[in-house]
Protein backbone atom coordinates (compact mmCIF):
# COMPACT_ATOMS: atom_id res chain seq x y z
CA UNK A 1 0.00 0.00 0.00
CA UNK A 2 2.66 2.85 1.24
CA UNK A 3 4.04 1.66 -2.30
CA UNK A 4 1.05 2.79 -3.87
CA UNK A 5 0.62 5.72 -2.20
CA UNK A 6 4.54 6.65 -3.06
CA UNK A 7 3.85 5.95 -6.89
CA UNK A 8 0.84 8.11 -6.74
CA UNK A 9 2.95 11.28 -4.92
CA UNK A 10 5.55 10.41 -7.85
CA UNK A 11 3.16 10.16 -10.64
CA UNK A 12 1.23 13.52 -9.70
CA UNK A 13 4.63 15.35 -8.50
CA UNK A 14 5.93 14.78 -12.15
CA UNK A 15 2.70 16.46 -13.30
CA UNK A 16 3.83 20.20 -15.12
CA UNK A 17 1.99 23.19 -15.33
CA UNK A 18 2.00 26.83 -13.77
CA UNK A 19 1.97 27.05 -10.06
CA UNK A 20 -0.03 30.01 -8.71
CA UNK A 21 -1.44 31.33 -5.38
CA UNK A 22 -4.78 32.67 -4.79
CA UNK A 23 -4.94 36.18 -4.59
CA UNK A 24 -7.78 35.98 -2.03
CA UNK A 25 -8.29 33.50 -0.15
CA UNK A 26 -11.39 30.94 -0.90
CA UNK A 27 -14.84 31.47 1.00
CA UNK A 28 -15.31 28.79 3.01
CA UNK A 29 -18.88 28.17 4.77
CA UNK A 30 -18.95 24.92 6.40
CA UNK A 31 -22.67 24.85 6.23
CA UNK A 32 -22.75 24.80 2.53
CA UNK A 33 -22.10 21.10 0.73
CA UNK A 34 -20.84 23.01 -2.61
CA UNK A 35 -20.07 26.64 -2.79
CA UNK A 36 -17.32 28.52 -5.68
CA UNK A 37 -13.66 29.36 -5.44
CA UNK A 38 -11.46 31.24 -7.51
CA UNK A 39 -8.73 29.53 -9.48
CA UNK A 40 -6.17 30.79 -12.05
CA UNK A 41 -8.58 29.38 -14.74
CA UNK A 42 -11.60 30.95 -12.91
CA UNK A 43 -14.37 30.48 -10.80
CA UNK A 44 -14.58 26.38 -9.57
CA UNK A 45 -16.43 24.27 -7.19
CA UNK A 46 -15.71 23.64 -4.34
CA UNK A 47 -16.99 22.56 -1.02
CA UNK A 48 -17.96 25.04 1.95
CA UNK A 49 -14.73 24.31 4.17
CA UNK A 50 -13.33 25.36 0.15
CA UNK A 51 -11.60 21.93 -0.74
CA UNK A 52 -11.34 21.75 -4.42
CA UNK A 53 -14.19 19.11 -5.84
CA UNK A 54 -12.63 17.02 -8.86
CA UNK A 55 -14.20 15.48 -11.72
CA UNK A 56 -12.74 11.87 -12.81
CA UNK A 57 -13.45 11.41 -16.62
CA UNK A 58 -14.27 7.39 -16.65
CA UNK A 59 -17.32 8.24 -14.55
CA UNK A 60 -20.95 7.59 -15.81
CA UNK A 61 -23.61 10.39 -14.27
CA UNK A 62 -25.08 7.17 -12.40
CA UNK A 63 -21.87 5.18 -11.76
CA UNK A 64 -18.28 5.81 -10.02
CA UNK A 65 -15.24 4.34 -11.41
CA UNK A 66 -12.87 5.41 -8.74
CA UNK A 67 -13.59 2.29 -6.98
CA UNK A 68 -10.46 0.25 -5.69
CA UNK A 69 -8.93 1.33 -2.61
CA UNK A 70 -6.09 3.26 -3.92
CA UNK A 71 -8.04 5.41 -5.59
CA UNK A 72 -10.71 5.94 -3.12
CA UNK A 73 -7.53 6.65 -0.73
CA UNK A 74 -6.32 9.17 -3.01
CA UNK A 75 -9.53 10.56 -4.21
CA UNK A 76 -12.14 10.30 -1.72
CA UNK A 77 -15.66 10.91 -2.96
CA UNK A 78 -17.74 13.70 -1.68
CA UNK A 79 -20.54 11.57 0.47
CA UNK A 80 -23.64 13.01 1.71
CA UNK A 81 -26.28 11.78 4.44
CA UNK A 82 -28.67 14.55 4.28
CA UNK A 83 -30.02 17.10 1.32
CA UNK A 84 -26.77 19.26 0.51
CA UNK A 85 -26.82 23.36 0.80
CA UNK A 86 -25.35 24.89 -2.38
CA UNK A 87 -23.83 29.01 -1.86
CA UNK A 88 -24.10 31.60 -4.12
CA UNK A 89 -23.39 31.03 -7.38
CA UNK A 90 -24.02 27.29 -7.26
CA UNK A 91 -26.77 25.85 -9.73
CA UNK A 92 -29.06 24.03 -7.52
CA UNK A 93 -30.66 21.81 -10.31
CA UNK A 94 -27.16 20.48 -11.23
CA UNK A 95 -26.91 18.81 -8.08
CA UNK A 96 -27.39 15.20 -7.46
CA UNK A 97 -26.57 11.66 -5.87
CA UNK A 98 -25.19 8.45 -7.11
CA UNK A 99 -25.10 5.50 -4.53
CA UNK A 100 -21.67 3.88 -4.67
CA UNK A 101 -21.62 0.05 -4.39
CA UNK A 102 -20.94 0.33 -0.44
CA UNK A 103 -23.93 2.14 0.03
CA UNK A 104 -23.08 5.76 0.87
CA UNK A 105 -24.51 8.47 -1.33
CA UNK A 106 -21.68 10.52 -3.35
CA UNK A 107 -22.65 13.95 -4.03
CA UNK A 108 -22.45 14.79 -7.91
CA UNK A 109 -22.52 18.23 -10.03
CA UNK A 110 -23.98 17.52 -13.66
CA UNK A 111 -23.93 14.02 -14.05
CA UNK A 112 -20.27 14.05 -12.68
CA UNK A 113 -19.94 12.30 -9.51
CA UNK A 114 -17.58 15.02 -7.37
CA UNK A 115 -13.96 14.06 -5.35
CA UNK A 116 -11.55 15.44 -3.01
CA UNK A 117 -7.57 15.02 -3.69
CA UNK A 118 -5.58 13.56 -0.59
CA UNK A 119 -2.80 16.26 -1.53
CA UNK A 120 -5.15 19.23 -1.04
CA UNK A 121 -4.43 19.72 2.52
CA UNK A 122 -5.99 23.64 2.82
CA UNK A 123 -8.52 25.63 1.67
CA UNK A 124 -7.85 26.79 -1.75
CA UNK A 125 -5.42 24.45 -2.76
CA UNK A 126 -5.74 22.40 -6.19
CA UNK A 127 -3.05 19.86 -6.68
CA UNK A 128 -4.95 17.39 -8.57
CA UNK A 129 -6.13 19.03 -11.75
CA UNK A 130 -5.51 17.22 -14.82
CA UNK A 131 -3.69 14.39 -12.87
CA UNK A 132 -3.76 11.23 -15.35
CA UNK A 133 -4.06 8.73 -12.53
CA UNK A 134 -6.32 5.61 -11.81
CA UNK A 135 -7.11 5.17 -15.12
CA UNK A 136 -8.69 8.42 -16.12
CA UNK A 137 -8.04 12.13 -16.01
CA UNK A 138 -9.22 14.31 -13.16
CA UNK A 139 -10.32 17.84 -13.72
CA UNK A 140 -11.95 20.63 -11.38
CA UNK A 141 -15.46 21.86 -12.41
CA UNK A 142 -16.79 25.68 -13.17
CA UNK A 143 -19.85 26.64 -11.89
CA UNK A 144 -21.57 25.25 -14.84
CA UNK A 145 -20.89 21.61 -14.60
CA UNK A 146 -18.09 21.41 -17.37
CA UNK A 147 -14.75 20.13 -17.09
CA UNK A 148 -11.70 22.77 -16.93
CA UNK A 149 -9.30 21.12 -18.99
CA UNK A 150 -6.50 23.68 -18.33
CA UNK A 151 -3.54 22.70 -16.32
CA UNK A 152 -2.76 24.93 -13.05
CA UNK A 153 -1.68 24.64 -9.62
CA UNK A 154 -3.13 26.40 -6.60
CA UNK A 155 -0.12 25.73 -3.45
CA UNK A 156 -1.55 28.20 -0.36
Amino acid sequence: MALCIGMGMVLTSCVGGPVSTLTSPPTTNPSFSLTIQNSPAGPILATGNGATLYDFVPDKPTHSACLNVGCVYQWPPLLVSDESQVGPGVTRSLVGTLKRPDGSTQLSYNGHPLYLYIRDTKAGEVMGQAIDQDGGLWYVLSPSGKEIRTPFTVDN
